[in-house]
């Protein structure tokens, strides 16, 4: 069934749509795990599974926690896949901390941090139940009712800009060709992929956030793809650009998730735009979303392997190293780089351990974080945010991800995961996590009543929606979430106020 002009503004939220599609996304990823766990464990010969027995009834709490929502929404028939509370749970709460906990206490995640960590019999524990104090902060943020009405009000004054899918088309490649522009300027400054530019310019965030324009075109044109009863030529087109743009994206940016950050928007796109879900769609989407993530964490660690470090590179240097880190997949073959895939994805998942480090030892280290630039960081990021450097020549790099390995680690040519949930004990205890957390989850309460679940369904909305979920990095600092979602709104603003001029003259 496809979307019509009566019914294309109506979210089907069944409960048989949302876990039809969910089931077999599920089956494939329980599959993954234990293939992953299985090979890992033949490969390192180990016989007991478990070794560290006493962190399975905090991984079970966590679990638990971080799962709760998506049971009762299943239960009460709304079961939405990108519900706020459930994309965090799926796509990175229960890969980082329940089964990246489960290779922890298996000893097959055995980083060297570890050392770092003064009693891990204290400390792990007490870190898996800080994750679920967090996550319990921000579902009970997310079910305060004021968020609900704040999200109504705001969703009557939010544009529509729900624009006829054909007309869409030449706006969207136009905002597409400009935004590619824009990210090959970005690559050169050294702002995007993997490299660093030494020199802080003015403009670089404003840079940054105009890349932003890919990702906003890219979903206008799926949604606008799915919309449609029958593609015709233009519509075919343009799947066509978009599928070519896919690769291009993957290798400038040069990252183990490059691939399956291509991906998600058009899932997201199919599901947004009211098609109908069958079983069929989830067991594609699930072979393609595991096949993306095996594939992108081959490819993105063998090129940082080839490319070595970060430093800044011109365009053709950047592609023979992409260019050779293919060469060398192609002569392992297919078995050795599943292998490959599946042992160096245990060790990306795994994210306690690096948690467990701040919670150990975020007391006293406090005391230096002053001159690495982290004292009250959540603060500073927060106000200094809104000030462009172009005013503030002086202004304070913000989300020093480096400086924190370099305080916490001993290691500052690398960025260990944070998370909002370390940052909010680092800056104010304890009792920071739940508040600070709950915060988040009322303000993302707010925008899912406003562009989702409480008004009309629209491109525009859609593509708000996505772009703010899915920016939303529970990997790294808490002090850039807020400012970062209204930075970005900005961009979506000037983004659909210009499409919808050139939508406006084309149809007069």
């Amino acid at each position: 069934m496809y979307p019509t002009s009566q019914t294309r503004n109506v979210y089907v939220t069944s409960s048989h749509r949302r876990l039809g599609f969910f089931v077999p996304i599920a089956v494939l990823f329980v599959i993954a795990l234990i293939a992953a766990i299985s090979i890992a464990l033949f490969g390192s010969g180990v016989s007991n599974p478990f070794t560290e027995l006493y962190l399975l009834p905090w991984i079970g709490l966590a679990a638990v926690v971080i799962a709760a929502p998506a049971v009762y929404l299943a239960i009460r028939g709304r079961f939405d896949l990108f519900h706020p509370l459930v994309f965090a749970a799926w796509s990175y709460f229960i890969p980082a901390f329940v089964i990246g906990g489960l290779l922890l206490a298996s000893g097959l995640s055995q980083p060297y941090y570890l050392s770092f960590i003064p009693d891990w019999e204290f400390y792990l524990p007490l870190t898996l139940g800080y994750v679920a104090l967090g996550f319990a902060g921000l579902t009970f943020g997310f079910a305060l009712p004021f968020g609900y009405s704040i999200g109504l009000a705001l969703s009557r004054r939010f544009p529509v800009w729900d624009w006829n899918a054909k007309d869409i088309l030449a706006p969207g490649v136009l905002l597409l060709v400009l935004g590619v522009l824009f990210n090959l300027t970005a690559f050169a400054a050294g702002l995007i992929g993997y490299q660093r530019s030494k020199l802080l310019d003015t403009f670089d965030a404003t840079l940054s956030f105009f890349t932003y324009f890919v990702a906003v075109s890219s979903f206008m044109l799926w949604y606008s793809i799915f919309r449609v009863e029958k593609l015709t030529l233009q519509f075919k087109l343009v799947a066509l650009l978009l599928i070519v743009l896919i690769p291009y994206s993957t290798l400038l940016a040069g990252s183990r998730g490059g691939l399956i950050h291509n991906l998600l928007p058009i899932a997201m796109a199919f599901w947004l735009s009211g098609r109908r879900i069958k079983f069929h769609h989830g067991v594609i989407f699930g072979t393609v979303l595991t096949a993306a993530v095996l594939l992108g964490i081959v490819y993105g660690t063998t090129f940082r392997s080839v490319k070595g470090a970060e430093e800044q590179v011109n365009l053709d240097t950047y592609l023979s190293q992409s260019s050779q880190a293919f060469r060398i997949m192609n002569q392992r073959g297919v078995t050795e780089n599943f292998t490959f895939a599946l042992q160096n994805l245990a060790e990306r998942m795994e994210t306690l351990s690096s948690l467990g480090v701040v919670v150990g030892n975020y007391e006293k280290l406090e005391e230096y974080a002053d001159d690495y630039g982290l004292a009250g960081n959540i603060w500073t990021y927060t106000w200094t945010a809104f000030i462009p450097r172009f005013i503030w020549t002086d202004k304070p790099i913000i989300a020093d991800a480096r400086a924190y390995s370099a305080l916490y680690f001993d290691f500052g040519e690398n960025s260990f995961a944070i998370t909002p949930i370390g940052d909010l004990l680092r800056n104010y205890g304890p009792i920071g996590v739940p508040l600070g957390m709950a915060l988040l989850g009322f303000v993302l309460r707010i925008l899912y009543t406003a562009l989702v679940d409480g008004g009309t369904r629209s491109v525009w909305r859609s593509a708000t929606y996505y772009l703010l979920l899915v920016n939303v990095s529970y990997e790294g600092f808490y002090g850039m979430l807020l400012p970062s979602m209204l930075r970005l709104m900005l961009i979506l603003l000037l983004c659909g106020f210009v499409i919808n001029l050139m939508v406006r003259k084309r149809v007069r």
